[in-house]
């Protein structure tokens, strides 16, 4: 049975569920629609795709405007009785969009003479180029960490025998002279808990179903709390999110150090009405990496700071990588690290439309 085949007998009444799930399973966007634009079926993936919510009896046309070339594409492949592909449509922001940017896509047109409908399939460009960067990113950390692991072991351990020797020749020094083996001392322990930050947590992680609105609120209280700051905190929390299997405390240190770094920042700059917004939403059939999720839970901390320069932003998330006077440039390398053991990824981005700067952190619901 070829493909068009396939997903058209769902059209039919007497569909199993098991096909319906299959539509809901796909990640391709695709839409059923009768020539006159009518929406029969719509799968998450094309709502997740266009940002907006297709119901069954919705006028495609309407909810997805494209001055007519749809409507035109429809009329000739029901006519001429073929496929059509258009590439690079582009599709402005919507309504009530949950998109920040306009949409490229492929849009593939399938007529069903059988059934008389049309199979809309579409295929986001820019995702496709976004999970090439994604891999990229997930690939080059894991190798940064393991480099970054390794020349933190070759740092540790000459570390106690110098601070050992240190402290035998401390004995053999008037009071006047130990100051320059407590020197030799505080900047060992240093070194080596600066060893340790970049080797990273060697615990376990200890994971629980937890309510993550309940962890963001306790970590927004604690940033509120601090009245040296004049940030206006906004939250835009997604009240149907389930709860989700993480180590809270891993957690709390990454929302931590992500929500005091924004404030920082706009602080440090001088930021005019300065705003830290913390966003929660649910994302379908989404890829991390080179692993497709059911469901992401996507948490993104947008202010209205500079961003980072460009010349460090493509290195964030590499350990010592910081333009900051009084930075250590492992916030983030440590936090990209902690995600990372959820089998998660934090991604940067510098909106250049709203001049936003967003960090969101994607954490998978592992089944």
């Amino acid at each position: 049975m070829s493909k068009v085949q396939s997903i058209s007998t769902l059209t039919n009444k007497n569909h199993s569920d098991l096909e319906y799930l299959a539509l809901q399973e796909l990640s391709t966007a695709v839409i059923l629609c009768q020539q006159s634009g009518v929406i029969l079926k719509a799968n998450p993936s094309a709502e997740n795709l266009l940002g907006v919510s297709l119901r069954t009896g919705d006028n495609l046309f309407e909810r997805v405007p494209q001055d007519g070339i749809l409507a035109n594409i429809f009329q000739r492949a029901q006519n001429e009785k073929q496929a059509f592909l258009i590439r690079e449509l582009e599709l402005h922001l919507l309504p009530g969009s949950t998109k920040k940017h306009n949409i490229i896509f492929d849009c593939a047109v399938n007529p069903d003479i059988e059934n008389d409908i049309i199979i809309l399939e579409l295929h986001d460009r820019q995702r496709h180029k976004h999970i090439r960067e994604e891999t990229g990113l997930w690939e080059q950390q894991s190798i940064t960490k393991k480099i970054t692991r390794q020349l933190a072991h070759e740092i540790k351990n000459p570390l106690a025998g110098i601070r050992g020797a240190a402290q035998l020749l401390e004995k053999q020094l008037d009071n006047k002279q130990k100051r320059f083996t407590q020197l030799v001392i505080s900047e060992v322990d240093r070194l080596a808990l600066l060893a340790d930050n970049l080797l990273g947590p060697a615990k376990e992680l200890n994971k629980r179903e937890h309510n993550i609105h309940a962890c963001l609120q306790h970590v927004l209280q604690l940033v509120d709390s601090d009245s040296s700051h004049k940030t206006q905190i906004k939250r835009d929390f997604d009240p149907s999110l389930p709860e989700i299997e993480i180590d809270r405390n891993q957690l709390v240190q990454v929302f931590l150090n992500l929500s005091r770094n924004a404030v920082q920042v706009m602080q440090e700059h001088k930021t005019e009405n300065p705003c830290l917004t913390v966003k929660t939403r649910v994302l379908s059939q989404y890829t991390i990496g080179k692993q497709k999720h059911k469901l992401v839970l996507a948490i993104c901390f947008i202010d209205t700071g500079p961003g980072a320069p460009k010349d460090i932003e493509e290195h964030l998330f590499f350990p010592l990588v910081t333009n900051r006077a009084a930075g250590t440039g492992l916030g983030l390398s440590i936090s990209q690290l902690l995600i990372q053991r959820h089998e998660g990824l934090i991604e940067y981005r510098r909106d250049k439309n709203t001049n936003k700067t967003e960090f969101t952190i994607l954490l998978p619901y592992l089944s």
